[in-house]
């Protein structure tokens, strides 16, 4: 099975399609204030290359509650988020698709829940602080990211806390399902590429989860991206990084 074959690719990427229209009809205009959403499409494929119709699906860092797709395919979901405003969000986008017997979600630091038994996690983690600072960029024309101000968010710290943080989450992972999916890309600082997909490849490995798939899409234009990529440079390579439990 390959991943998305009938989407379009871009130079080699998978490119997926806005998802403006679908966000249009289920979320709250709020959902905006989101600097890095989950593309509706690529969760939609995701869904279907790793999980069956029946299956659990574990998001420990949702957001605005895109995972919540997966269960118009069937699928069970869990969300977990730590920010109380996207929290609110995820809750109207549960009362807008009526399937309140298939989702679950929960409030809180992930850290608190897990490990969660599920079939297979599908979740986009916070990037390092190198990465999160130049949100600068976008906020000094008006976007609001004061909600990654909270002390337990991972991307708000220093490099060397966010990988202690991402590693004790990946373990927590490791007993919770046998499958896992995220999303994550380098970054350029001082000119030059730093190599976060090879070090979270690098962590994940070595607590026990065995890469199976390094899959590279195009990088959606987000609040970041969009103000970023003409003021300083930004990667526009996204790497879906499919591991298997050991």
């Amino acid at each position: 099975m390959i991943f998305a074959e009938h989407i379009p690719r871009k130079d080699g990427l998978v490119d997926f399609p806005s998802d403006k229209k679908i966000r249009k009809q289920l979320w709250p205009p709020e959902y905006k204030d989101h600097p890095a959403k989950y593309n509706c499409y690529l969760v939609w494929e995701l869904t279907q290359y790793l999980t069956t119709a029946g299956q659990t699906i574990l998001d420990p860092m949702s957001g605005v509650g895109t995972t919540m797709l997966a269960s118009l395919l069937d699928r069970g979901v869990i969300c977990i988020e730590l920010v109380e405003k996207y929290y609110k969000i995820q809750q109207h986008v549960y009362n807008e698709l009526k399937r309140p017997t298939s989702v679950m979600l929960l409030h809180g630091d992930c850290n608190r829940f897990l490990p969660l038994q599920a079939d297979c996690i599908i979740f986009s983690p916070p990037y390092p602080t190198v990465t999160m600072g130049k949100y600068n960029a976008a906020r000094d024309t008006g976007e609001d990211f004061t909600d990654y101000k909270d002390k337990w968010n991972a991307g708000t710290t220093n490099e060397f806390i966010y990988w202690q943080r991402m590693e004790k989450i990946y373990k927590k992972l490791l007993n919770s399902a046998p499958l896992m999916a995220f999303t994550i890309r380098d970054s350029i600082r001082d000119g030059k590429r730093q190599p976060y997909v090879q070090k979270s490849v690098d962590m994940c490995e070595a607590i026990g989860w065995k890469l199976q798939e390094n899959i590279l899409i195009t990088v959606t234009d987000t609040a970041f991206t969009a103000v970023n990529k003409k003021r300083v440079d930004v990667v526009q390579d996204e790497s879906v990084l499919v591991f298997r439990r050991n």
